[in-house]
């Protein structure tokens, strides 16, 4: 959301272990330094006088997203994304909104928001140049900022679950309200059920099938592949 008369930009950022997503893009987490400049300029970053490929393929799993510039990097991209939709390339103020796994909140939530907040920042996306200060960084838990603006039309006590790629995020209200202790997050979620589909087919077919195609499968998409290796992909 981009406040015009302030020149205020507003980019909320799913730093997804798969995908990235704001409010209109969805993309894959790959990031790859080059070491010269690249032959394409599409899906491209040059920052810093470096070079990056950006949403082709999936980022190995990390322990924490502020190990590397990565996850910095993938931002960029989503804020250039966001800033050629609004149809600026310059704000005077950038505010992130991102959010972190419930049990892992309190003990993340310093190093994040120093990681995203780095000032003043001039870039290129596919070779277009875009800037502004990154000023303010907004963290929450993730689940819970998915539904806070609807749980007073919710029934008074919900479980709400949110299923993502490296974490399962459990949120327990009463009365509308999150109770916190009863509140938690699961360290396996989808990338670990991938790994454990592809090597159940290894081991029956003596086949191997793409994590890509385990997900196509899995949003009921079409697929390129043996009906009897679909058949015991969806099984499992």
């Amino acid at each position: 959301m981009y406040i015009r008369e302030k020149g205020i930009l507003i980019v909320a950022i799913d730093h997804g272990f798969c995908t990235i997503k704001t409010p209109h893009e969805v993309f894959d987490n790959g990031v790859t330094k080059l070491d010269t400049m690249p032959a394409f300029k599409e899906n491209t970053i040059k920052y810093d006088n470096n070079y990056y490929k950006i949403g082709e393929g999936r980022l190995s799993m990390k322990d924490t997203k502020t190990s590397d510039d990565d996850y910095f990097i993938l931002t960029l991209a989503a804020i250039a994304k966001e800033m050629e939709r609004e149809g600026i390339t310059y704000a005077n103020k950038i505010v992130i909104a991102a959010g972190l796994p419930f049990g892992r909140y309190g003990a993340e939530k310093k190093d994040f928001a120093n990681y995203l907040r780095r000032g003043f920042v001039l870039f290129h996306y596919n070779d277009k140049s875009y800037s502004g200060k990154i000023s303010d960084v907004k963290l929450f838990p993730q689940c819970y900022a998915a539904v806070v603006n609807r749980l007073a039309n919710m029934s008074p006590e919900q479980l709400i679950v949110d299923i993502g790629s490296k974490t399962i995020d459990v949120v327990h209200t009463k009365n509308h309200k999150p109770v916190e202790t009863e509140c938690f997050s699961i360290p396996e979620a989808l990338i670990a059920a991938t790994r454990q589909v592809e090597n159940a087919i290894y081991n029956r077919m003596n086949k191997h099938i793409t994590e890509e195609q385990i997900q196509k499968v899995m949003m009921a998409k079409n697929v390129i592949c043996r009906r009897s290796i679909l058949k015991s992909a969806d099984n499992n």
